[in-house]
């Protein structure tokens, strides 16, 4: 991607695919949207159990994006214990 001019990607997936980006450091930011609904166990999205990692992340921005929907945005901190 670097080759072609774009410094940034937006990637969108569950567990298993961001934590393949965030093992290879690729990870400056994550955005979560939480919905008032629980379902089932669910898989954990920052944690890869065979290879865990600490994470530090630093919360940039906190809004309401309306049904109770809440967007959370977290910069991740790749030298701070990640």
């Amino acid at each position: 991607m670097q080759e072609k001019g774009n410094q940034t990607a937006l990637i969108s997936g569950g567990a298993d695919v961001l934590n393949s980006f965030l093992g290879q450091g690729l990870v400056d930011e994550v955005i979560f949207n939480v919905a008032p609904i629980l379902e089932g166990r669910g898989l954990n999205l920052l944690i890869d159990k065979d290879n865990y990692r600490f994470k530090q992340v630093q919360l940039l921005d906190c809004r309401p994006l309306g049904s109770g929907v809440v967007q959370l945005r977290y910069a991740i901190n790749r030298t701070l214990g990640g």
